[in-house]
C-alpha cells in the first residue's frame, strides 16, 4: 500500500495513484509541513495556477502532529475560496453538477485539518463511486516513499490560453471530465 500525506483537494497524481492502486494509506500522524498539500490546492485561471490555501490558527504548525493542527477562521477565507473557484470554473462541463458539494466541504466548520482533509478526500471518491480501500494510520510512517502517477491530459477550461496544466488538484479534473475522472 503507498503511503500519501492528509490533504485537501490533493494533486490529481495522488488521486491517479489510487485509483491505479485501489488502496492508499494516509498519514495522520506526520508532523505538518508548510507549503504542502495538507491545507492547499493548486487550480487553474485565466492567468495561470491559482493556490488557495486554508489557513491556520498561529503556533508552531510546522512541527505539529497533524491531529493537531486547527484551522482559523479569523477571515473568510471559506467564500473567497469558494468565489475563486466559481469565477474560474462556472465554464468547466460538470462544474454544475459537483460544486455544491466541493461547497460542504468549504462550509462544513471543521476545526481541525485533518477532520476537513478526510471529508474532501471521501466526498471526491463518493462522488465518482472509486472503489479505493482508504486507511489511516495508528502511528507515524517512517516509510515515506511516494511516487505519484502523473495522469494523461485531458480538456482544461484554460487550455487554450496556457496549454495543458499539469499537477493541479483533483478539482480541476472533477469539474472537467466529471466521472471519467477516475479513468485517468
Amino acid at each position: 500500500m503507498h503511503y500519501t500525506s492528509s490533504h485537501i483537494f490533493g494533486p490529481i497524481s495522488y488521486f491517479s495513484l489510487y485509483f491505479n492502486q485501489g488502496a492508499a494509506l494516509i498519514d495522520l500522524h506526520e508532523n505538518y509541513q508548510k507549503r504542502s498539500p495538507r491545507n492547499r490546492y493548486v487550480i487553474a485561471g485565466p492567468d495561470g495556477r491559482i493556490t488557495l490555501t486554508i489557513p491556520l490558527k498561529k503556533g508552531k504548525n510546522q512541527q505539529q502532529n497533524m491531529h493537531d493542527v486547527h484551522i482559523s477562521y479569523d477571515e473568510d477565507w471559506v467564500s473567497l475560496h469558494e468565489k475563486t473557484i466559481i469565477s474560474n470554473y462556472k465554464r468547466a462541463p460538470y462544474f454544475e453538477y459537483y460544486m455544491p458539494h466541493i461547497s460542504e466541504v468549504l462550509h462544513s466548520g471543521h476545526e481541525l485539518l485533518h477532520a476537513m482533509n478526510t471529508m474532501a478526500l471521501q466526498k471526491i471518491l463518493h462522488l465518482l463511486q472509486a472503489d479505493v480501500d482508504i486507511k489511516f494510520s495508528t502511528d507515524f510512517i517512517e516509510d515515506k516513499s511516494f511516487n505519484g502517477i502523473e495522469c494523461a491530459s485531458y480538456a482544461q477550461v484554460f487550455e487554450y490560453k496556457h496549454g495543458f496544466t499539469s499537477g493541479l488538484s483533483i478539482l480541476d479534473l472533477l469539474f472537467c471530465v466529471g466521472a471519467e475522472a477516475k479513468c485517468f
